[in-house]
């Protein structure tokens, strides 16, 4: 009886694609050999009589070709094609080395071995891989030379071959931009902004000859550089928002008490004006308002306090040149006068500096021409 043609099955990227290929025969594959149709074997794996496992260049895949297989050979083999194919559907092509080398330590096993309990223990072990296998989202691009994917948490994958300048500049921008977001983004915003930084990794590889990498990758920065400002502004703010309405509370519950001095118990008034002062003065300016990258929480919170509390004794040292008659004197016969002199105060950042300016031996000891009226 005449021995069976050769049969040739390939496992690309993990998966295999059967098909009869006669005219690669068994004894023809070597390490640097150039098959019937042209490929260049790159490595073999095993080979024997009757099997040849190997992989060729330019080419991922694993290829098997064997011949005469027995009764438990090929349901064996039946059982792996299967698994195989479910691990390609759930890859969608992308190479995983691990289930690569667990492919051919099946083969070999299946073809070396007649043992029906080694087979089912190999069968097993690749099946428990395949089932425990996490899905490939989505693939973003791929070519010769790279392939960019969604993994099943969401967050963007890449795998390269060329050794190109511009692909590892690319792949470079990637990793730096990708760890600044690791660490400065919050969780809820790290998965849609890794897809946006895996979309731009995919759009600029196919891309590489003339294009601006950087263009590429400088508004995703940028969208780091803005998240970290608004967060440290938002702390600014509601520390100032804070100290403004605890302050202001407190100025009115001392104005309640009837048993403060009448100076103090009217300077409360123009108090309160400059904390609420200060309050709208921040909030007029949130929108320009800079807060240094590198300053700590607690840092922000006391300038918040502290710029409040300034704002306080602004209202203070106005009310104290309106009722010495020096400045201001407009507003210190009415309660709502007060109460706007020291929203006056609080909110201007350079009335009172200005004042005290005016009254200091430099300022020849007379008011500032800015005074908001005079005795």
């Amino acid at each position: 009886m005449s021995e069976k043609a050769p049969q040739q099955s390939s496992v690309t990227n993990v998966s295999p694609i059967s098909s009869t290929a006669p005219g690669n025969r068994i004894q023809d594959v070597e390490e640097g050999a150039t098959l019937a149709r042209g490929e260049k074997v790159k490595h073999v794996y095993a080979k024997s009589a009757t099997h040849v496992i190997y992989r060729v260049e330019g080419d991922d895949s694993i290829v098997y070709t064997y011949t005469n297989p027995t009764a438990l050979s090929r349901e064996s083999i039946r059982r792996f094609e299967r698994l195989m194919a479910k691990g390609k559907a759930k890859l969608k092509g992308i190479r995983d080395d691990q289930l690569n080398g667990l492919a051919v330590s099946a083969l070999r096993t299946i073809f070396q071995e007649q043992s029906i309990e080694l087979h089912e223990a190999v069968i097993r072990s690749l099946e428990e891989y395949v089932t425990n296998l996490q899905e490939v989202e989505a693939i973003l691009a791929r070519d010769k030379d790279f392939v960019v994917w969604i993994d099943h948490s969401g967050f963007p994958q890449y795998r390269y071959k060329s050794d190109a300048p511009e692909i590892l500049r690319s792949v470079s921008e990637f990793t730096r931009i990708n760890a600044l977001a690791k660490v400065l983004l919050p969780p809820s915003l790290q998965r849609s902004f890794s897809r946006r930084l895996g979309a731009a990794l995919a759009g600029v590889l196919p891309l590489i000859p003339g294009k601006n990498i950087d263009a590429h990758f400088a508004p995703l920065e940028e969208y780091i550089q803005r998240y970290i400002s608004d967060t440290l502004r938002i702390r600014f703010l509601t520390a100032t928002s804070s100290a403004a309405i605890f302050l202001v509370s407190c100025s009115y519950i001392l104005y309640q008490m009837a048993s403060l001095p009448n100076f103090l118990h009217v300077a409360l008034i123009v108090i309160a004006g400059g904390y609420f002062g200060t309050f709208i003065s921040v909030f007029e300016r949130s929108k320009t308002l800079s807060v240094g990258d590198n300053e700590s929480t607690k840092l922000i919170i006391f300038q918040g306090t502290l710029r409040v509390f300034l704002g306080g004794i602004f209202g203070l040292i106005a009310y104290a040149a309106a009722s010495s008659g020096m400045a201001f004197t407009l507003f210190k016969d009415t309660t709502s006068g007060l109460l706007l002199l020291g929203v006056a105060a609080g909110f201007s950042e350079r009335l009172i500096p200005d004042l005290i300016h005016g009254f200091s031996p430099k300022g020849q000891g007379k008011p500032p021409d800015s005074d908001m009226g005079s005795g």
